[in-house]
C-alpha cells in the first residue's frame, strides 16, 4: 500500500478479514506455526541502548456519528459532526468473503453528497481504506488514526444504520477540562475551539497535524502545550516533549540550538525562532507546575540557548541580527508558515522583530530559572 502523504510515515490500509486468524486476539488462542518471542536482555542491551518509557497515557473514547444517510448509488455516508483525530470503525452483520469496499474519510463533501476523495481538502492526504470482508459478521478497525469528519462506505450490500458506526476519538489523558463563560457568544465559542483544538492535537506526543505527518514541531507543541497545561491540567505530554527536545539539541546541535521537529525521521533540522520559544516554554512549564526537578535538567539547555541567540548580536544596535540556522523560507526565522500567512511581514529586515521579542522573553526567562534554582 502508498503512504498517505510524502510527508508521512503512515501508509493506506488495506485490510483483508480473510487472513485475520480468528480469535488471534483472545485468550486461550493456539499460536500454531508462530514464532517464539525473542528475548534480548534487560535494558540497555546492544540493540536498544537509550530507550525510555513512554510517559502520556492515550485516552480513547467511542464516538457515534450525529447522522448516517444511504445514497442512490447504495454508498453510505456518516457525519461525527466535527473533525476529530480517531479511527473509523464500521460493524457489518452479514459480508460476503472475498467482497471489496472502498471506505473514505474526509473533511468535506462533494456537491452529490460524496464524502470528498480530493487531497486538496485534507493536507494532500490520502484518507482512504481497502476493506475486503470475510464471511459473517466482522467489524472495520484499522490501525492508524488521523484527522476527518466524514466517513463513507461503498455500498456494503446490507443496511448499515447509525449503530454500525463509530469513531475511536484519540488523545492524551489529562484532567479537566476547565470551564468559561462570557457574555459574548463568539469568544465563548472561540474558547471552545482553542481548548478542544489544544487537546486534540497531542496523542502520545504533540503533532503539528493529525492528519498530514503527526510531527512533533517546537513551536507547535510550545503552543498547544500552553493550551493543555492551562486549560487540562495536562502535564506528562508537556514534559515528555521538554525532554524530547532537550535530547535533539544534545544530539546535534553543540552551538545550542534545538531541532525544530523531534523525534521523528528528518535527522538534523532546525528553525532559529522554535530555538527561542524553548526557555520561554520552560518557565511557562514550572509557573504552571513547580517542577524544580525538571527546571533543574533543562537549564544547562537554557544557557546554551542563550549563547547562542547572544552570539548574534549586533554590537552597534544591540539587535539580534540574521539569527544562524534554518533554510529555504524560514532561514534566519519562520515568522508564520506557509509564508502566505506572514502577511506581508518584511523578511528583508535582518534584524526581525519577532526574533528580538522572543530574544528579550528567553533571556527573562532563563534568568527568571536561574532565580528559582
Amino acid at each position: 500500500a502508498p503512504q498517505r502523504n510524502s510527508d508521512s510515515g503512515d501508509y493506506v490500509e488495506w485490510i483483508d478479514m480473510r487472513q485475520v486468524p480468528d480469535g488471534w486476539d483472545s485468550r486461550g488462542f493456539a499460536a500454531t506455526g508462530w514464532a517464539a518471542a525473542q528475548v534480548i536482555g534487560a535494558h540497555p542491551t546492544s540493540v536498544f541502548t537509550s530507550v525510555r518509557g513512554q510517559e502520556p497515557r492515550v485516552s480513547i473514547t467511542v464516538v457515534p456519528p450525529v447522522s448516517v444517510k444511504t445514497l442512490g448509488d447504495g454508498a453510505v455516508v456518516a457525519d461525527f459532526g466535527m473533525v476529530m483525530p480517531a479511527r473509523p470503525t464500521v460493524r457489518f452483520a452479514s459480508g460476503v468473503a472475498g467482497k471489496l469496499l472502498n471506505i473514505q474519510a474526509g473533511y468535506r463533501l462533494t456537491s452529490d453528497g460524496h464524502v470528498s476523495g480530493s487531497k486538496t481538502t485534507s493536507q494532500g492526504t490520502d484518507l482512504s481504506f481497502r476493506f475486503t470482508q470475510k464471511a459473517g459478521a466482522q467489524e472495520f478497525r484499522p490501525a492508524t488514526y488521523f484527522g476527518w469528519r466524514y466517513l463513507q462506505v461503498s455500498a456494503p450490500g446490507e443496511t448499515l444504520a447509525a449503530s454500525a458506526f463509530s469513531a475511536l476519538v484519540e488523545h492524551t489523558d489529562a484532567e479537566g477540562p476547565a470551564t468559561f463563560e462570557s457574555s459574548d457568544a463568539t469568544l465563548n465559542a472561540v474558547f471552545a475551539l482553542t481548548q478542544r483544538s489544544g487537546m486534540y492535537g497531542v496523542q502520545q506526543n504533540f503533532v503539528d497535524t493529525p492528519t498530514r505527518e503527526k510531527g512533533q514541531f517546537l513551536g507547535d507543541a510550545v503552543n498547544m502545550s500552553l493550551a493543555t497545561m492551562a486549560a487540562w491540567m495536562e502535564r506528562d505530554a508537556t514534559q515528555k516533549a521538554i525532554m524530547d527536545f532537550m535530547a535533539s539539541q544534545t544530539r546535534y546541535w553543540p552551538g545550542g540550538q534545538m531541532n525544530a521537529v523531534y523525534p521523528n525521521g528528518d535527522g538534523k533540522r532546525d528553525i532559529p525562532d522554535y530555538t527561542e520559544m524553548f526557555p520561554i516554554w520552560l518557565w511557562n512549564y514550572y509557573m504552571n507546575t513547580g517542577d524544580k526537578t525538571l527546571l533543574g535538567r533543562a537549564y544547562p539547555n537554557m544557557q546554551k540557548i542563550c549563547d547562542y541567540v547572544l552570539s548574534a548580536r549586533n554590537a552597534s544596535t544591540g539587535l539580534v541580527t540574521n539569527l544562524p540556522g534554518g533554510g529555504g523560507d524560514y532561514q534566519y526565522g519562520i515568522i508564520d508558515w506557509p509564508p502566505t500567512e506572514r502577511y506581508g511581514y518584511d523578511t528583508s529586515n535582518s534584524a526581525r522583530t519577532t526574533v528580538n521579542i522572543l530574544a528579550a522573553d528567553l533571556l527573562r526567562s532563563t534568568a527568571s530559572a536561574a532565580t528559582a534554582l
